[in-house]
């Protein structure tokens, strides 16, 4: 028991939590930072590839803060309107009052200042007066939706700040080492790897890949019996678009998700709200992978008491 409880603390997810826990990023692998990074921005519904976020070195610890992108998307998800309620200066500083308000009625205010003592008039004066009021509204929209986290603006203004480089991709001998470790890992032959790989994954993008080796991983994690997912549903390779690997990996989230008390016709919902399809044998190698790592972050949820089955949430009004 005492050694179980050791390794759990002492593996890579616990370096995750305590590195998140303490705040500082630093203590991360490039890998780590990068899926914590995605995690973040599919939290927030935001788009990691417009790199909403950067990394900042403060005060000795690696953390993120939001870039001009994170705000604006946030505004739009959220319906959030901002309107200026107060310009004045204070002494040497221009403070402009932000007042951010959401579709249901919420509301919250925010400032943004800049200094403005020695700028005189001029075409300095009017940059620090739009300065000021961008910094009101981002810093309004980030708090009403309560990220607790610097703004770029802010940012800049820090002394001894330091702005780190999001890690770099993994390389494609990284990411197909990784691949062909996984599809060992899952019991499959070493001597079908190569063709495997031909067919199908030599075509793809190293960000293509990359998520393809996520998903597997997802698999993995879940361990549920692929042959009796495979004959359950009873599938044939007519009208398939993807290879048998990633139809397994599918039938087996879906599995998972029955045997967690989701029925049929809610999780097949959701395929479609995720990729367009009416079936699994619509999906395309690109909205497979987006599917797989959806239901395995839903399975995670259902696992952990943090998502409830919608049948069940019924059951319970009914009881």
């Amino acid at each position: 028991m005492s050694q179980a409880i050791s390794t759990i603390e002492s593996g890579p997810h616990a370096i995750i939590e305590r590195a998140v826990l303490a705040g500082d990023l630093a203590k991360l692998s490039a890998a780590d930072r990068l899926n914590y990074y995605t995690a973040v921005c599919e939290s927030l519904g935001l788009n990691p590839l417009t790199r909403p976020f950067e990394y900042i070195t403060l005060n000795g610890k690696l953390t993120l803060y939001a870039r001009k992108d994170a705000t604006e998307q946030l505004r739009k998800l959220h319906g959030i309107s901002v309107s200026i309620t107060n310009r004045e200066q204070i002494g040497d500083a221009y403070v402009v009052t932000a007042r951010a308000t959401t579709k249901d009625g919420r509301s919250d205010e925010s400032i943004g200042a800049v200094p403005a003592g020695k700028l005189g008039g001029g075409e300095a004066m009017c940059n620090a007066i739009m300065k000021a009021e961008t910094k009101a509204k981002r810093r309004v929209t980030l708090s009403i939706c309560g990220l607790g986290i610097f703004d770029e603006m802010e940012v800049a203004a820090i002394p001894g700040a330091m702005i780190e480089q999001l890690p770099a991709a993994a390389n494609d001998q990284d990411v197909d080492a990784r691949l062909r470790e996984l599809w060992l890992a899952a019991g499959r032959s070493a001597d079908e790897w190569d063709g495997y790989y031909e067919k199908t994954l030599a075509s793809k993008t190293v960000e293509q890949r990359e998520r393809t080796a996520q998903v597997w991983e997802q698999s993995l994690k879940l361990k549920v019996d692929e042959g009796s997912t495979e004959s359950s549903n009873g599938d044939t390779d007519d009208g398939w678009q993807i290879p048998k690997a990633d139809r397994l990996i599918i039938f087996d989230l879906c599995h998972k998700l029955e045997k967690m008390g989701v029925q049929e016709n809610e999780w097949r919902r959701k395929l479609e709200q995720i990729s367009g399809a009416r079936s699994r044998k619509q999906l395309t190698p690109d909205t497979a992978a987006k599917v797989a790592f959806a239901f395995g972050n839903w399975c995670d949820q259902v696992e952990q008491g943090t998502m409830v089955p919608k049948h069940a949430k019924e059951s319970k009004v009914k009881a």
